[in-house]
């Protein structure tokens, strides 16, 4: 989740629960907290808030929510390398490992990256990305290939 879009759905809370239960630090300190949710997941949480809740959702309400949804998210994570928690990366994610798309040949091709993370993953049937890709390779953003190549 961006920003931007954590700010729509603060406006909302605050549309219905009052400007005085969300300043400014306080909003500061939820973000802290829910950043790295999903957009979607962020959404139904402001949504059930606003339908269920008689008095303004508070730091604690948010934590707990974040906290269940990294407890049952885990699996995904394994299967989906490219969605993280907290990038640090901007070309793998965090993952050390992040697809490419031929100029040739349309499929995804996987390459470890060259922070960290990628030149320390153990998975050596995944080739690093050198100079001499470059000129065949472009990065592709992972959703692209959601649902099969």
């Amino acid at each position: 989740m961006n920003p931007m879009e954590f700010d729509i759905q603060m406006g909302r809370l605050r549309n219905v629960f009052g400007d005085k239960n969300y300043p400014d630090e306080r909003t500061k300190l939820i973000w802290s907290e829910v950043r790295d949710l999903p957009q979607y997941y962020f959404a139904k949480l402001c949504d059930r808030f606003i339908g269920d809740s008689r008095q303004a959702p508070i730091l604690n309400d948010f934590r707990t929510e974040a906290y269940q949804f990294r407890l049952h998210a885990k699996p995904a994570k394994t299967v989906e390398p490219w969605k993280v928690v907290n990038p640090g990366c901007d070309t793998c994610f965090d993952t050390g490992v992040f697809l490419a798309r031929s100029k040739t040949n349309p499929g995804p091709w996987a390459f470890r990256c060259a922070c960290s993370k990628g030149v320390n993953d153990p998975r050596k049937a995944i080739p690093h990305f050198t100079e001499s890709h470059r000129a065949e390779f472009v990065w592709a953003d992972p959703r692209e290939f959601k649902g099969g190549a």
